[in-house]
């Protein structure tokens, strides 16, 4: 039986198959070589092939994503902005909106809202349902100082007199 590689349950005859298959796919990719030359421009190559291959594919910080959102919370608050730029940039754009806001558009809004109610108010007061409920309160008061308070007053005035 063959030996296993340490570390890696990885049969030699299986590495030397998968090498094999692996130099003659680069082989023919590759310019003719001498053979004493073959040795390291294959290390480069496979190198080269898998480095482009962890860059161009994202796959490095995929798994460094992947494992920093299985940290607990109060590990991922330890690394900080450092580690999160999206959260520390949403952060900083709330902030700068809401004083943006209560700077410039809560004061822009009020004399909107302002300006608008006193339009709305004026245009109430020239409407006739308005007129009409302001003489009846009117005359309400009025019957109310007639009836009631007018001569309440005049009685005690006369018996403090006589």
């Amino acid at each position: 039986m063959s030996e296993s590689r340490s570390g890696v349950n990885i049969k030699d005859e299986t590495w030397k198959s998968f090498r094999s298959a692996l130099e003659k796919i680069l082989a023919e990719a590759a310019p003719e070589q001498s053979a004493a030359e073959s040795g390291p421009d294959v290390k480069r190559m496979v190198s080269e092939a898998l480095g482009a291959l962890l860059l161009e594919g994202n796959v490095l910080e995929k798994m460094l994503l992947r494992s920093i959102q299985k940290l607990p919370e109060d590990e991922k608050k330890a690394l900080g902005d450092a580690v999160f730029p999206a959260d520390a940039l949403k952060r900083i754009c709330e902030e700068s909106f809401r004083s943006m806001t209560l700077q410039h558009l809560v004061p822009a809004l009020q004399k909107q809202i302002t300006e608008r109610l006193n339009k709305q108010l004026v245009e109430l007061g020239k409407t006739e349902e308005f007129k009409g409920l302001i003489d009846s309160r009117f005359r309400m008061m009025e019957q109310y100082l007639r009836s009631d308070v007018i001569p309440k007053v005049v009685k005690k005035t006369l018996s403090t007199q006589s």
